[in-house]
């Protein structure tokens, strides 16, 4: 349905006081996040429990199609990386950082995230101005890889990002909306 018809009904209905947006993928905004899974996740896939991942983007709130538009484009303009895990002197338990707002989550720190950064960065662009909450983004991104139930793949495990998942919130479970392939590191 076009902004212009959605204009004319309200005015047809003489409906006082409704908000209506001017942008179209404002319409049907569902709560969606980016993040790449260890393992792989197929498109569809439902959980309750997240599986050991890295978050991109934090919760957003966006029209799914036209998120999943920024995105593929995003995507395109990405490359593959190889990660290491590792681990830090602050906030540790063992080899094991905290975090969460209690911080009570364990978690390990990637090693060098440079490579996560400048993707951040290329996602901030297209959804910051969506975003939930922008206290864990831009300079305060810490990736890491959260462990879940005893799922830990310990201090130096190697980790290739060659696909960033759209997810979707829909409590309690979450979905795997769409998975996004990234450029083969080695191809030029």
């Amino acid at each position: 349905m076009s902004f212009q018809l959605i204009l004319k009904l309200a005015h047809i209905a003489n409906v006082k006081k409704v908000k209506v947006s001017k942008n179209l993928s404002d319409l049907g905004e569902k709560r969606l996040m980016i993040a790449h899974f260890v393992d792989p996740i197929d498109s569809g896939r439902q959980f309750d429990t997240w599986p050991l991942h890295i978050t991109l983007m934090p919760w957003f709130r966006m029209n799914e199609l036209a998120a999943e538009e920024k995105l593929e484009e995003a995507a395109r303009d990405m490359r593959s990386f190889q990660l290491a895990l590792g681990e830090t002197a602050v906030k540790t338990l063992g080899n094991i950082e905290l975090f969460g707002q209690n911080i009570d989550i364990p978690a390990r720190r990637i090693v060098e995230p440079t490579s996560l950064g400048v993707m951040h960065g290329r996602l901030l662009g297209e959804f910051y101005n969506k975003l939930e909450d922008v206290k864990y983004v831009a300079g305060n991104y810490s990736p890491h890889v959260t462990i879940r139930e005893n799922n830990d793949p310990g201090i130096g495990a190697k980790i290739k990002v060659d696909k960033i998942s759209l997810i979707e919130y829909d409590k309690p479970l979450k979905t795997v909306v769409r998975n996004y392939n990234l450029n083969d590191e080695t191809t030029t």
